[in-house]
């Protein structure tokens, strides 16, 4: 049985996304059988559930302030996002696409977030956030502790950021074989794909072009171009 048949595309209740980590946890890892990862596994999986609801979390918020743009990323085709690096952007949107999702930013002055600082935030809506504050409160204790009113931008990017952290390092579980990789595609495939492609644009925004530095989040990336090659063949068959 398919996963995404059952939970409604990013927006997972939390009863069932207690019952979602222990299907992943125990399908991903169980397979694995050295010794030497049993606890780097059971780490891995214990973070699924809220991985899962943090991306909820973040998309929630996104669609709520800007329903045009997010329709806009998220409707983009696969097949173009391959380096996730700003000279790649304008290969994946036009001119005019880049100039309207550009409005939804403003320059970050912000310093400190571990796979940054991102030169841009989202300029996301006080009330949307308000309202997936109220819908995911565990996440946000979790992650920011108490809420100022005046500070929901930044209590928005410090969870988005925690959220692409902690799925860099699933990432890199999968990538050096810590979790079965062809398990985790079929139950998160189709989700982790349709979030990464939600977050194309700020990804190649905040990072540098390969002959400049060095690239961020480059387990997810490798992680999404292998499963985007998969899904494509999928859907040609």
């Amino acid at each position: 049985m398919d996963i995404n048949n059952i939970l409604p595309y990013f927006q997972l209740a939390a009863s069932v996304s207690t019952t979602l980590t222990i299907l992943i946890t125990a399908l991903i890892f169980l397979f694995q059988r050295r010794r030497e990862i049993k606890v780097e596994s059971i780490k891995a999986g214990t973070n699924i559930e809220q991985i899962v609801i943090q991306w909820s979390y973040v998309d929630m918020v996104i669609k709520s302030s800007f329903p045009k743009e997010h329709s806009l990323l998220i409707n983009k085709e696969l097949k173009s996002m391959c380096l996730f690096e700003q000279s790649e952007k304008k290969k994946v949107f036009t001119a005019e696409e880049i100039k309207t999702i550009g409005k939804i930013f403003i320059v970050n002055n912000f310093n400190g977030n571990e796979i940054g600082p991102p030169t841009l935030l989202y300029k996301v809506k006080r009330n949307s956030v308000k309202k997936a504050n109220a819908r995911y409160p565990k996440i946000v204790l979790d992650t920011v502790g108490r809420v100022d009113g005046d500070e929901y931008i930044h209590t928005f990017h410090r969870i988005l950021v925690d959220t692409l952290n902690k799925i860099e390092t699933l990432s890199s579980m999968i990538y050096l074989n810590v979790a079965d990789e062809y398990t985790a595609y079929s139950l998160l495939g189709d989700s982790f794909l349709g979030f990464i492609k939600l977050m194309y644009y700020y990804i190649a925004t905040i990072n540098a072009d390969s002959k400049v530095g060095k690239k961020k989040l480059s387990y997810t990336i490798a992680i999404f171009n292998k499963w985007k090659k998969r899904k494509i063949k999928e859907i040609k068959k």
